[in-house]
Order: structure tokens, then C-alpha cells, then sequence
């Protein structure tokens, strides 16, 4: 059999896809020279020649489950997870329906019957055996294409499964060679995230996909959008995300920021990673050499928090109001808020807090009666929280224990501590076009 082309199916050319011509819909020629089918065999014609058979399509069958009579000779074949493809006509048109094993079962109708499997159980002798199995499986339908003329060619385009195939319809394995024939007109979007899960060692298909940027234009798809990726452990999680992070990173002009809580993809980045965690990615190689992009790992300790509103979210969430008895959240966030304000109006910066002159400020602030004031109405609940902070304060302890805690809060937001890097300035340098690059911050101890 010829090379196949895949511009030449898809009809990108001048003289591309196979000429129709005259061919009415149920006749349409194959491009790989093989002789036409005609009739409810058309469809078959968008199957390569090199397929490999596994059945027929079987009953009941639905618009979302097809279920397939195996042959015997794919009986003993690892089938659950493989994908299958079923060409048949719909809208006097030839169509594929692809999907996905998610079961097979076997049904012997001689040794169902109650008699004979008593029998059977007895030790007695029995006629008929595993010849007499039927084997089934159950395909769910992922993806539908169809056979488009246009301009006297055939163009596949994405479809729906509107109809179920009849029984009795052969079908297939898919491979690489018919994915490339089914995706040839998207040739140039695809990625591939690996080999598609299930079946024998070697013989998956590839997975294909499109991974498109959030901005218009060519690649793009024009709106944002949110992917999860769900599984227990070991399933392949963070095998996955790395890959569809690749597939974003193809993408000039489109920076990647990722949370790394425990610090694989910066192992990863930094060749450091060990054989038993699985899969490695060379992020920096392909980063760097095949995109084009810069590829920053950024520790946790380097991070700094550069900006009053950042200020205010930590102190609001953090150990100093709720140790004051102040009530979780409104509260607390009300507290916080007045509290930056009038260090803000002090006109005192972010790396100014750690010292002891700014603690100590903070705590004639949050004992001042204006200030509780602002949280709390009732007089009985201002009179507490300000007694609450008088105690705290007099209990040598208590203080010294608490401005422990405020130094490691407040030198998150020291910009000179060295190699720090400040917040902003990530972001800032993801959401730049011009800068296209991709930072990872590792959030773990390492």
C-alpha cells in the first residue's frame, strides 16, 4: 500500500482528496487506490486497507453504546480500553464512529441453562465448550466523522452519532494511519498527550487532542477556558498536566504560571528528579529549545509579597486576630482592613513591618479603643476584646511568642532578602505577551 498523505486527504490543495465527480453519495472512491465498495459498504471505504478486524456490530445497540460481537479471532485479544472504529452510512453519506471499549463479556447459551450448569458443577461431563462462547463488548462513542462533498471531493468533517450502525457492520481497531486520515484537515492543531490507555503493549494509538490558546486568531480559541484532571493516585495525573501544559506552551505569545505544591515540575526542571517518581519531563529542554520560551523556577522562599492588599489578605487570615479572640471570618477581615489602613496612612512600608518599633505599633493599635470600635457594637464585646488585648500583651510569653510568629509573616514581604523575587513582577512578566516565558513556583520545602 501507498504512503498515505494526509494534505491529500484532507483537501488543502489544488489537487487534493479523492475526485468524485459525477459518484453519487453511496459510491464515493477510496484514495488509497483500493477497489470501490458500493452500497452499505461505502462507509468501509474510509477504513484502511491494513485495519485490523475485531467484529461485528451486535444487539441491542443505542446512540451513546454500541455493542460489538468479537470475532474468535480477536476473542483472546486485550480489548478493554482500546478505541474501535465503526464506519457505517448516515444521511446517504459513509461515517465513522469512534470509541472506547469499556467491557467485555462472554455468554455460553448451552451452559446457561440451569440443567446443564448443575450438571457441570457435579463434575459430570459436559459436550460444547469455549468454541461455543460468545464474546461481547461494549463501545462507548467518544467521536463521530463524516464523509462532506465539496467541490467534487470528500472532506471529513466532525459529526454526530444520529443513528445506531446495523448489526452485522464490520469493525475495527483504530491505529495512528486512520486517526491521521479522520484528523488531517486539524493536521497542524494537534497534540498529542501519548499513547491512548489499554490494549496490548505497542499497539495504542496516540491521543490526540487540540490545546488551544485563550486569544483569537490562528490557534486560538478565542474566550478562556477551564480543564480539570480527576483520578486516584498512580493514575497518571501529573503525567497528564505536564503534557497539556506542553500543548499550551507550543503557543508563541502564551506564558504558563504553575503552582507546583510538591515541587515535581521543578525537579523536573531542574533534572533532580528520581527514578521511582515516574515519569520525568525535561521541562527546560523542551521549554527552552523547542518553544522558545524561558523557563523560571522560583522557590518559595524567594517569593515576595509586594503590595498592601496582599498585606491585608495575610494578616486577616493569619494567627494575630484570631490569638486576640477576634471571630473568624468578617471579623477578622474587618480587622485586618482598618488595620492596614492606618499603617498605610502612617505611611509605613511592607519591609518596615518586621522590625520591633512596627510590631509594637500594631499592638498599641489593636489595644485602642477606636479601633475595636470599628469590629464590634456591643460594649460588652469592646470592653472584652480590648481587656483580651491588654492580657496578651502583659503576658511576657504571649508577646514574645507572637512577634515571633509577626516576623515570619511580615518577612514575606521583605524585598531584600536575597535572590527574592517579588509577586508583581511574576505576574507581570506572565501576563506580558512579549515576555513568553514560563514560570514555575514550588511551593513545597524543598
Amino acid at each position: 500500500m501507498q504512503d498515505f498523505d494526509p494534505l491529500k486527504w484532507a483537501g488543502d490543495g489544488p489537487d487534493t482528496g479523492p475526485a468524485l465527480g459525477d459518484t453519487p453519495p453511496e459510491d464515493y472512491p477510496f484514495p488509497d487506490g483500493r477497489e470501490r465498495r458500493k452500497g452499505a459498504d461505502a462507509a468501509e471505504q474510509l477504513i484502511p486497507a491494513e485495519a485490523v478486524r475485531v467484529g461485528v456490530v451486535g444487539a441491542p445497540g443505542s446512540t451513546d453504546e454500541v455493542v460489538v460481537d468479537i470475532a474468535a479471532d480477536a476473542a483472546a485479544s486485550s480489548l478493554v480500553g482500546r478505541w474501535i472504529a465503526v464506519p457505517f452510512s448516515q444521511d446517504d453519506a459513509p461515517a465513522i464512529a469512534v470509541g472506547q471499549v469499556t467491557r467485555v463479556r462472554m455468554e455460553n447459551d448451552f451452559r446457561s441453562i440451569g440443567a446443564v450448569r448443575s450438571a457441570g458443577s457435579h463434575g459430570g461431563v459436559l459436550p460444547g465448550g469455549a468454541a461455543d462462547d460468545l464474546y461481547q463488548a461494549d463501545i462507548t462513542v467518544t467521536a463521530t466523522f463524516r464523509c462532506e462533498v465539496e467541490g467534487g471531493r470528500c472532506h471529513i468533517v466532525p459529526s454526530i452519532l444520529g443513528t445506531v450502525p446495523p448489526s452485522g457492520t464490520e469493525v475495527f481497531m483504530v491505529s495512528d494511519s486512520m486517526l491521521e486520515r479522520l484528523l488531517a484537515r486539524n493536521a497542524d492543531d494537534l497534540f498529542f498527550l501519548g499513547h491512548a490507555w489499554g490494549g496490548a503493549p505497542g499497539g495504542a494509538p496516540m491521543l490526540p487532542t487540540w490545546i488551544r490558546h485563550f486569544q483569537k486568531g490562528e490557534g486560538g480559541a478565542g474566550d478562556t477556558y477551564h480543564l480539570g484532571i480527576f483520578g486516584k493516585t498512580g493514575a497518571g495525573k501529573s503525567v497528564l498536566a505536564k503534557m497539556v501544559m506542553l500543548g499550551f506552551a507550543r503557543h508563541q505569545g502564551t506564558s504558563l504560571f504553575v503552582l507546583d505544591p510538591q515541587g515535581e515540575f521543578s525537579r523536573d526542571a531542574g533534572g533532580t528528579r528520581s527514578a521511582h517518581e515516574g515519569f520525568a519531563l525535561p521541562w527546560r529542554d523542551i521549554i527552552e529549545q523547542q518553544t522558545g520560551k524561558r523557563l523560571r523556577v522560583v522557590p518559595l522562599r524567594s517569593l515576595v509579597l509586594d503590595t498592601w492588599e496582599l498585606f491585608q489578605d495575610v494578616i486577616g487570615q493569619g494567627v494575630l486576630f484570631r490569638w486576640l479572640g477576634y471571630g473568624k471570618g468578617e471579623k477578622r477581615a474587618l480587622a485586618a482592613e482598618h488595620l492596614t489602613a492606618i499603617l498605610r496612612r502612617e505611611r509605613r512600608t511592607l519591609p518596615s513591618l518586621a522590625s520591633r518599633e512596627a510590631f509594637e505599633r500594631v499592638f498599641e493599635i489593636v489595644r485602642e479603643e477606636d479601633f475595636v470600635k470599628r469590629i464590634y457594637v456591643a460594649e460588652e464585646a469592646i470592653s472584652r476584646n480590648i481587656q483580651r488585648a491588654l492580657d496578651f500583651w502583659e503576658d511576657e510569653e504571649k508577646r514574645e511568642e507572637t512577634y515571633r510568629v509577626w516576623r515570619q509573616v511580615t518577612a514575606l514581604f521583605d524585598e531584600s532578602r536575597q535572590g527574592s523575587v517579588a509577586v508583581s513582577e511574576l505576574i507581570r512578566g506572565v501576563a506580558d505577551p512579549g515576555k513568553d516565558q514560563v514560570v514555575v513556583l514550588n511551593l513545597s520545602r524543598e
